[in-house]
């Protein structure tokens, strides 16, 4: 999937380089804001219902992008319409500027399951591979090739320090995904929690 991305963009790139009127968009990993859904097949989702289901977490460092599909659609009709003003550039990034911190999702998943363990990636990676074995969720078996030892490595290259383009009042359809975020989309994940305006309100303001 990552490679096909790939040479989809460089062809892109390669023809607005030709004079071809287009703009190659880059966007983080999407997720409904106004909806307050998680679509549970998908593999962060999955990742994180199968953590909760072993009942161990693996003890990395990261952040991860989650985007608001709301946001990213503003971005782009914006964008797409500096092109009158002489002011539209070929190449747009737009992730969240406030990606979500591993620490808050453990935090998060130790206070749910106390009897959660933190054990070392490649542990994890183990474990990972006997549950893909005895599971028979697609989404689950599409993990197998990205939960390896390798897997903060990966998910640091995708998502750490990203310079992401500012569009200015538009980012306040873009919650930054801190602590109450965290605990929120868990519980939206994993089937427990309120509704999100409901949660987050409680710390900060959310625009709808």
């Amino acid at each position: 999937y990552a490679q096909t991305k790939f040479v989809a963009e460089r062809i892109v790139l390669g023809l607005i380089e030709k004079g071809f009127p287009a703009i190659n968009y880059r966007l983080g990993y999407l997720y409904s804001l106004e909806a307050d859904l998680a679509d549970k097949e998908e593999s962060f989702e999955t990742f994180l219902a199968s953590i909760f289901h072993l009942r161990c977490l693996p003890d990395i460092d990261i952040v991860f992008d989650l985007t608001p599909v709301e946001y990213a659609a503003k971005c782009i009709a914006k964008t797409g319409l500096e092109e009158r003003q002489g002011q539209r550039k070929s190449h747009y990034t737009f992730y969240n500027p406030v990606p979500l911190k591993w620490i808050d999702v453990t935090e998060h998943l130790l206070r749910l399951c106390p009897d959660m363990r933190i054990v070392p990636l490649a542990e994890f990676a183990e474990r990972f591979r006997e549950y893909v074995l005895l599971c028979d969720r697609k989404s689950v078996k599409l993990l197998k090739s990205v939960v390896s030892e390798a897997l903060e490595q990966q998910v640091n290259r995708m998502f750490r320090a990203v310079a992401v383009d500012d569009i200015g009042f538009i980012a306040d359809w873009c919650p930054p995904c801190d602590r109450a975020f965290a605990a929120h989309y868990l519980n939206l994940v994993l089937g427990t929690g309120k509704d999100l305006h409901e949660e987050l309100s409680v710390d900060r303001k959310v625009v709808v």
